[in-house]
C-alpha cells in the first residue's frame, strides 16, 4: 500500500519491486508514473486493484461489485488499465469469487486477497484463488465458520485465541498444505503485520526491531511503542499463540507450498525484519534470500526479467556490507541501490527522510 515517503525508503532499503496490493488507482498511478520517469525515487511497481463488497463493514474502495455482472466490470476495470491483478477484500461475496476468478484469467491477472466473510481458504483457492495474502487467514481456515464475521477484530483474537492448540501435522493440515501445493498457490504471511499484535507491550519496543526503531524519526519511532491487541489475561497465550504462527510459516515451507516475503507494514525497512522472522521460524536463510528475488519473480510471472543477476536480466542489484547467507540481519545493511541502472547510495537517500543509515549504528 504504497505512500508518499515508501519510494525512497524501499529504494534506500534495496528492494526494486513493489506489489501494491490496495491502493486508490490515480495515485498508484500517479507513483508508477513519476517512479519509471525518474521524477521521483521509487520501485518498479506491479499493481493488484482492489474489489470490495458494500456494507457497514466494507472498506472504503473505488471499485466495488455485489453483483455478478458489476464483478465483471470491476476485472474489466484494472484489465483496461493494464494491472497484474486483483485483490478480493473482506466484504466481497463468497459467490462473486470464481466469476472475478475466471474473469481475472481470462485476461491474464492473477488473483489474490483476503479471505472473505462466511468463505474460508479452501474454498477460495478451490474458487480460483493464485494467492493469499496474510498468515492469519490459513490459520482462520480451521477456527472459523461460515457465520463467523471476519471482518472485524475476531480475525485476529480468534487466531491469538486457538492457535496454540492446531496440530500442524495433523490430517486437516496436511490436507490443507497438499491443496496450496497442488494449485500452486502462493502465501504472503506478511509476519511482521501480526507480531506486534500478539506480542507487544505498551512502552516497549518488540525484541528485533530495535535497530529499526533507532534509524526512524522521533514521531515514527513512538509509534513502535504502541499497539497490540487487548490481552488482560491472555498475554501467555497470545505469546504461545505468535510461536505457533512461526510454526506454520515453518510446515508450510517444508510442505513446499510457494511463499513470499512481504509486508503489509513500514516499506522496506521491516522487509528486513521480514526476513528475519522467516529465519527466526526456522527456514534456512538461503531459501529465504531466493524467496525474496527469484521466487517472487516467478510468483507473478517475471523470472525472465527480474529475480536473478543475469545477462539479459533488468540491472536491478543491491549491494550490502555483510553476509545475508550467515545472518539475514546483514540485508538491512544496504550500501547502494541498482534500479533499472540507476545508482542510488543508500545512506544520502535515508538521509532525505531523516532515517539513521543503518551503517552509523554499528
Amino acid at each position: 500500500h504504497l505512500g508518499d515517503a515508501d519510494g525512497a525508503l524501499n529504494i534506500a532499503s534495496g528492494v526494486t519491486t513493489v506489489r501494491d496490493v490496495g491502493n486508490d488507482p490515480d495515485k498508484l498511478q500517479d507513483y508508477k508514473q513519476r517512479y519509471d520517469a525518474g521524477s521521483a525515487i521509487g520501485p518498479h511497481v506491479l499493481r493488484f486493484g482492489f474489489i470490495e463488497g458494500r456494507g457497514d463493514k466494507a472498506a472504503s474502495s473505488v471499485v466495488t461489485a455485489e453483483t455478478p455482472e458489476e464483478a465483471r466490470r470491476a476485472v474489466e476495470y484494472f484489465a483496461e488499465r493494464k494491472y497484474e491483478g486483483v485483490k478480493i477484500y473482506n466484504s466481497v461475496r463468497p459467490e462473486l469469487v470464481p466469476i472475478i476468478a475466471q474473469q481475472a484469467h481470462a485476461h491474464g491477472l492473477r488473483v489474490s486477497g483476503h479471505i472473505p466473510v462466511r468463505m474460508l481458504a479452501h474454498e477460495a483457492v478451490t474458487a480460483g484463488y493464485d494467492g493469499i495474502e496474510h498468515v492469519n487467514m490459513l490459520f482462520l481456515n480451521f477456527f472459523a465458520t461460515h457465520e463467523t464475521d471476519t471482518r472485524d477484530i475476531t480475525r485476529f483474537t480468534l487466531v491469538g485465541d486457538k492457535a496454540p492448540d492446531l496440530d500442524l501435522a495433523s490430517r486437516p493440515v496436511q490436507e490443507f498444505f497438499a491443496l496450496l501445493k497442488q494449485k500452486q498457490t502462493v502465501v504472503d504471511p506478511t509476519l511482521v503485520a501480526f507480531e506486534s499484535l500478539y506480542v507487544a507491550e505498551p512502552g516497549k519496543v518488540v525484541p528485533g526491531l530495535e535497530g529499526i526503531v533507532a534509524r526512524l524519526p522521533p514521531n515514527s519511532a513512538r509509534l513502535a511503542l504502541l499497539g497490540g491487541l487487548p490481552l488482560t489475561g491472555k498475554r501467555e497465550r497470545y505469546r504461545a499463540a505468535w510461536q505457533h504462527i512461526l510454526s506454520m510459516v515453518k510446515a508450510l515451507h517444508d510442505a513446499e507450498v510457494t511463499l513470499v516475503t512481504g509486508t503489509d507494514d513500514l516499506a522496506g525497512l521491516m522487509l528486513h525484519h521480514e526476513l528475519a522472522l522467516f529465519s527466526r521460524a526456522g527456514i534456512p536463510n538461503a531459501a529465504i534470500l531466493r524467496m525474496a528475488t527469484l521466487g517472487a519473480a516467478r510468483s507473478l510471472g517475471l523470472a525472465d526479467r527480474v529475480g536473478s543477476i543475469a545477462k539479459g536480466q533488468r540491472a536491478d542489484l543491491v549491494v550490502v556490507d555483510g553476509d545475508p547467507l550467515s545472518r539475514i540481519e546483514d540485508t538491512a545493511r544496504v550500501l547502494f541501490t541498482l534500479r533499472a541502472g540507476v545508482l542510488f547510495d543508500a545512506a544520502a537517500v535515508c538521509r532525505t527522510l531523516s532515517l539513521r543509515p543503518v551503517a552509523a549504528g554499528r
